[in-house]
């Protein structure tokens, strides 16, 4: 398990952040889709990354945090919690940073 924070800047507005939301079955909200070249794969965000924080805000549900990346403008702040699975599917284990 690793806590990462992950900002992302855009000059324009209509520039999207590359990625989507869903809401895993406890509430959780995961990321998903995120896009080959775009803001958040650049920035390091990954599919399943947990979102902890957005914009300082904490607790919040995939309404909240949907209606938060609509009306962001140039930039926004998560901290998210990675996981990964091993080999045995049963143990966690920190996954290595992107270069």
């Amino acid at each position: 398990m690793e806590r990462v924070t992950v900002r992302m800047a855009r000059s324009d507005r209509r520039t999207p952040w590359g990625f989507g939301v869903t809401e895993a079955p406890d509430g959780a909200v995961l990321i998903v889709n995120v896009i080959g070249g775009s803001l958040a794969d650049r920035a390091g965000l990954r599919n399943g990354d947990v979102v902890d924080k957005l914009e300082d805000l904490d607790n919040l549900d995939i309404n909240a945090v949907d209606r938060l990346l609509v009306t962001a403008h140039e930039k926004i702040e998560l901290i998210v919690t990675r996981f990964v699975l091993t080999g045995n599917g049963k143990k966690w284990q920190k996954l290595p940073r992107k270069p």
